[in-house]
Order: structure tokens, then sequence, then C-alpha cells
């Protein structure tokens, strides 16, 4: 496939979107949505295409409410093999505090989770990133005014 002739290649991102998370009247990041030019965005969670999501925080966050928020979002039902990789991602999490920043990437088959550009966390499960990303642009996000934005473009 094409994506694969590009392994080599560093991967050129175009912003497809971004917004801002709230939670109670309260700003709590900024979210920014990254593409490689020319791949169309409805297909984000389907393709094997590059797929990248910056959270930049506003206010410190602890680990497990990153957990919970997510878990808010997961599908209830993961295979097994799908239930230990998010796990696995859970408890890679770390503190934040304002103006750090999560990227969640996906490139190479390859799904990631990096704080201020450090990788904290890697899967080559195929399913992952389709299972992750939905957590901000599936079916039923966190935030389908977040989800709405992201897309925008």
């Amino acid at each position: 496939m094409f994506w694969g002739m590009l392994a080599q290649a560093s991967v050129a991102w175009k912003p497809v979107g971004e917004g801002v998370a709230t939670w109670m009247f309260m700003d709590i990041y900024q979210a920014k949505l990254y593409r490689p030019e020319g791949v169309p965005k409805q297909t984000a969670l389907t393709d094997d295409a590059p797929l990248k999501l910056e959270l930049c925080y506003y206010k410190s966050i602890t680990p497990d409410i990153f957990v919970q928020g997510a878990n808010e979002a997961l599908p209830a039902q993961l295979s097994p093999a799908l239930r230990a990789e998010v796990e696995r991602l859970h408890a890679s999490y770390q503190a934040v505090k304002p103006n750090d920043c999560y990227t969640l990437r996906y490139e190479n088959s390859v799904t990631e989770l990096l704080l201020n550009q450090q990788v904290l966390f890697q899967s080559k499960l195929p399913e992952f990133k389709q299972v992750y990303f939905g957590v901000w642009l599936g079916e039923k996000p966190l935030s389908d005014k977040l989800k709405a934005t992201l897309l925008a473009n």
C-alpha cells in the first residue's frame, strides 16, 4: 500500500482541525488533529494512513482522570488482546501540568502515546488505532462538539 512505501520517510503532517475540550465551564486542553496531505478525514479511523492527535493541557491532570475519561468513550466490548493493550496504555499515563502535551500518533502501523515528545507506549495491534482514536473521533466520543471541530476542515 502507498503508506507502506513511505515507511522510511517522515510524514508531512497537515492540520485537519482543532478545538478546546471543556468540562464544567473550564477549558481543559487544546486538541489538534493532523493527517498527511491528500488523505480524506472521513476515513481517519478506518484506513491505514497516518493520524496524529495532540492534546496540550491548560490544567494539571492526574492519570486516573485520563483513564476515567477514556473508559467513558471506549467500547464496552473489546477483544482480550485489545483490552490488554488499552490497559497497557492506561498504565503508561503520567500526570500533566499546564503546557504539557500528549500526542497520540499512528504511523507505519504503530500507535504511539507520547508525552512532551517522549514515547510512553507503542502498539502494533492493527485494531488499536481505531479503538483508541475513537475516544475523540468515534461514534460515541468524549465530546461531540470537539469531534466536530477536529474534523471541521
